[in-house]
């Protein structure tokens, strides 16, 4: 009862409301009627991602959704002014939020018949990517017990760096990789090729894109040996020096001990007379592989003795009788020559002291006839000449010679 008709809609079907007027008197008016039609209000408007955090460069979106509506308008401020975009979805641009700081939008949902929602605000978080990530000290080849140091840095505040061995971060490499400080600090053991990821982090946990680290460890060359080491040889003959080593690829010989006059660069190498000198002589071998893992250079001696020249030999008569004394001396031109006789050409069977003087000298008594032939080398220390061929024949000698009355005295007029 009563001049207003007051309540609150809460259906959506239409109603027809009925009134009458009463008189002071108690008498009532005709009966008359009022059609309503109720229009249902938006409700229950929700946003995803509401109250979220952000990495810069992330897409950021946020959707609405309300019963019973049909449209959604986005505004900068909380009065419903600065339209920012219309429909459920809504991605904010740069100029919508400052890095660092907590951002406030509003969304209003409308039905079809124009019913609106309260604004509702929608806050949101964007906080800045570390830049510059870069790498220092990436060698690219290490050799097995050599330190691997590697560091990152980039621009930013407070930033932490983490690597793993998988571009999506699922295993992050521990403290005995990884030192406090954020590289990459270890002492090799194992050989092979190896890829790390690492990427910067601030302290709210954005991280920029990760960096490849790639970088190949071998193994270290050694036990190095050379054949001929300490050899003797004779000046004008060449020399042949055969490298072996574990691990190595590669051998490079050269005259000085940092290897820059190369003699050759395989495992063998053969030297001769304009390679060397008189006397002591020294080359060096550095024994390599593919990630210079190089052994300290081997220092290779030998020593070359001189030869003597100009053999000649003199005093040979060619013709000899039994008893006759042969003195043949054989002459060569070096320092310290000496000399040696044999009965062959390969010198296996030599002569002896009763037919080679002190001086190295031919000198015996032949006994016996027939024709000899005898072979002379000149020496100095391991190193000799070609052998010269001696050839002479002995015949048989006069002997037993006598005579009747030797030492006789005699008269004269004696037959004598």
């Amino acid at each position: 009862n009563g001049n207003e008709l007051n309540y609150v809609a809460n259906s959506g079907n239409p109603k027809i409301i009925y009134y009458r007027g009463l008189t002071d008197n108690g008498c009532y008016t005709n009966m008359y009627n009022v059609n309503i039609n109720i229009i249902p209000q938006p409700s229950n408007l929700q946003v995803t991602n509401n109250g979220a955090t952000f990495c810069q460069g992330d897409a950021i979106s946020f959707l609405a959704g309300a019963t019973n509506a049909t449209s959604y308008n986005w505004y900068k401020f909380s009065n419903g002014t600065g339209l920012l975009g219309t429909g459920a979805s809504f991605s904010p641009t740069t100029s919508d939020y400052t890095l660092g700081q907590t951002a406030t939008v509003y969304v209003q949902a409308t039905s079809n018949s124009g019913c609106q929602t309260a604004l509702m605000p929608v806050t949101f978080t964007v906080n800045a990517v570390p830049t510059n990530l870069q790498v220092t000290g990436n060698n690219s080849n290490y050799c097995i017990g050599e330190d691997v140091i590697i560091t990152p840095s980039a621009s930013g505040s407070n930033l932490s760096y983490e690597w793993s061995a998988n571009s999506g971060f699922t295993t992050l490499l521990g403290s005995t990789l990884v030192d406090p400080q954020g590289r990459l600090n270890f002492t090799t053991s194992q050989s092979g090729t190896f890829t790390y990821y690492v990427r910067a982090k601030s302290a709210s946990g954005c991280a920029t894109a990760p960096t490849t680290v790639t970088f190949n460890v071998s193994k270290i060359v050694t036990n190095v040996s050379v054949t001929n080491q300490n050899s003797q040889v004779c000046y004008g003959s060449s020399v042949t020096f055969t490298a072996s080593a574990t691990n190595a690829t590669s051998y490079t010989w050269s005259s000085d001990v940092n290897g820059v006059n190369v003699l050759g660069n395989t495992a063998s190498i053969t030297l001769d007379q304009t390679k060397y000198a008189l006397g002591a002589n020294k080359i060096y071998l550095i024994a390599s592989n593919s990630g210079n893992c190089n052994a300290t250079p081997v220092e290779v001696n030998f020593n070359v003795n001189e030869i003597p020249e100009n053999l000649q030999v003199t005093g040979n008569a060619g013709t000899y009788c039994t008893g006759s004394q042969v003195n043949i001396q054989p002459s060569a031109t070096g320092s310290n020559v000496t000399y040696l006789w044999a009965t062959n050409s390969n010198f296996t069977t030599l002569l002896g002291s009763d037919k080679v003087d002190a001086n190295g000298n031919l000198y015996f008594v032949p006994t016996t006839t027939g024709t000899y032939t005898y072979y002379v080398k000149a020496i100095i220390g391991t190193c000799a000449t070609a052998p010269q061929t001696v050839t002479f024949t002995v015949k048989e000698g006069v002997s037993n010679l006598q005579v009747t009355n030797n030492g006789a005295t005699f008269c004269q007029g004696d037959a004598i």
